[in-house]
């Protein structure tokens, strides 16, 4: 492999929380993400890579935006530097996460050898495969089994993790995901992704 350039995070939901200055904060998936996404830059030797992470205000523009939550969290919690921190603040799903991931790096002259993208293991797959529709071919990284090999407790902990009901579900739909796009392509694929998030979301605020 290359050397690491870039790594890209891939952001999922978020939820209030008032200790942050943002009043928000990332939901479980996208904790290991960026735990995991950590653990890798902080074990590059030399010259660190530029940390990108990805995704938009999915909950409507008065919130900040998923990227921007996961950002000061990632700085905060795992010592990422600032001037190596990009943030794509515009993408609602995981085909607009590579689309302006593309973008971004480009206007960084930001070249896709070299570079990692994060994710959960239920959504590393659809990911690979929109990434590689956009040219860029990136090695992927399953969140899950590089903080599993952290320690006996980061193994026990993914392993109850991977076991909720919510992972089962992601898995399903991640897979016919994955069918939408490989047999018809990136336009229904979005299609798809919004009536799935718009479905989320009604679900999330009929909880509250």
């Amino acid at each position: 492999m290359s050397k690491i350039n870039t790594i890209i995070v891939l952001t999922s939901w978020m939820k209030e929380d008032a200790k942050f200055s943002s009043g928000w904060k990332s939901d479980l998936p996208a904790h290991i993400r960026v735990a995991a996404a950590a653990k890798i830059y902080h074990a590059i030797e030399g010259e660190k890579p530029y940390f990108l992470i990805t995704g938009g205000r999915t909950y409507g523009d008065s919130r900040p935006s998923l990227s921007r939550i996961l950002g000061e969290e990632a700085v905060r919690k795992y010592g990422i530097s600032r001037d190596k921190l990009l943030l794509e603040e515009a993408s609602k799903d995981t085909t607009e996460n590579a689309e302006f991931s593309k973008d971004l790096l480009n206007r960084n002259n930001l070249t896709p050898q070299g570079m990692l993208v994060v994710t959960s293991g239920y959504h590393l797959n659809r990911s690979k495969e929109v990434f590689n529709m956009y040219s860029l071919h990136p090695d992927m990284i399953n969140a899950e089994d590089v903080l599993r090999k952290e320690s006996t407790r980061h193994e026990k902990f993914i392993e109850g993790y991977l076991q909720k009901p919510e992972v089962a579900k992601m898995n399903k739909r991640n897979g016919l995901s994955s069918w939408i796009l490989k047999n018809f392509g990136a336009f229904p694929l979005r299609v798809y992704a919004h009536l799935t998030r718009s479905s989320n979301i009604c679900a999330r605020i009929n909880k509250v």
